[in-house]
């Protein structure tokens, strides 16, 4: 079966029956590297998948970064940078109660 039978036969009645515009292969293609790509963190596996013989093939014809994995990594960078922050003004807070012990001390 030729890819235009495929569409005309098959896909475009099945997405038009789930009330979904059909927008072609390469939508799909785009969705299947991206997603494979941010799934397994390995752009050789969509290239794989895809047929193209490099992985700049791939990066140059399907960049798209995921809504979900940018967010989740953002946040996963602000998580850590809070935790830096707050270690970083622990130990200064029990420096400054050292400095203020033994200054006292010396009273």
């Amino acid at each position: 079966m030729s890819l235009d039978s495929l569409n005309v036969r098959i896909i475009a009645p099945a997405m038009k029956k789930a009330g979904l515009d059909w927008r072609g292969y390469y939508p799909g293609r785009r969705g299947i590297n991206s997603n494979v790509t941010d799934t397994s963190k390995n752009v050789r596996n969509s290239t794989g998948l895809l047929r193209h013989s490099t992985p700049t093939t791939a990066l140059k014809l399907y960049p798209q970064a995921q809504k979900d994995s940018t967010r989740t990594t953002m946040q996963t960078i602000e998580r850590k940078v809070i935790e830096i922050a707050a270690e970083t003004l622990r130990k200064e807070q029990e420096s400054n109660e050292k400095l203020l012990q033994a200054a006292s001390k010396k009273e």
